[in-house]
């Protein structure tokens, strides 16, 4: 029977090990969605003279999957316009994503647009390019780490596991 117990625990403590890396990998892919988002944004603002409520209603109905559908609910918030501003729109409905972000990059994310008016052009830009550099940088950083990282999380399930196995045994 402790031989079953010790497997199970040392089993559970690798698989959360796994689940961990595997939650840093989907925060990097999900991080250059995002990149991606905001790429289309600047791109609308810049050669079509779009506004920002315009340039989000665009890239909302580009986007699959449930940032997409994040997007597009934002999307049509903007355009019924119920007398909110841009930033009370986008923190409502940004508040239901359900995607995994590093919390430095979702908080950006989540107050994107409170320094931002619905008609500059200008400081909309600006702050899109501000935010988006944070991304790069944040995106960089996880993409040197990544591998190590992920052997990390895997080998401290490990060996938790096993540390929990050696006290109880």
């Amino acid at each position: 029977m402790r031989i079953i117990a010790g497997i199970l625990v040392l089993l559970s403590g690798v698989f959360l090990g796994f689940e961990k890396a595997f939650t840093y990998e989907e925060m990097h892919v999900n991080l250059q969605h995002f990149m991606k988002i905001i790429e289309l944004m600047i791109a609308q603002i810049k050669t079509e003279g779009a506004t920002l409520p315009e340039a989000i209603c665009k890239v909302s109905f580009r986007q699959d999957g449930a940032i997409g559908k994040v997007l597009q609910d934002a999307a049509a918030s903007i355009k019924i316009n119920e007398g909110k501003e841009l930033n009370l729109i986008w923190k409502e409905q940004m508040n239901h994503m359900p995607m995994a972000l590093p919390t430095k990059i979702e908080k950006e994310w989540i107050h994107l647009f409170d320094q931002t008016g619905f008609y500059d052009r200008d400081a909309q830009l600006k702050q899109l390019q501000y935010v988006y550099e944070i991304m790069k940088d944040e995106y960089e950083q996880m993409d040197k780490q990544k591998k190590e990282k992920c052997r990390l999380y895997q080998s401290m399930g490990f060996l938790i596991s096993l540390f929990v196995i050696i006290l109880l045994w």
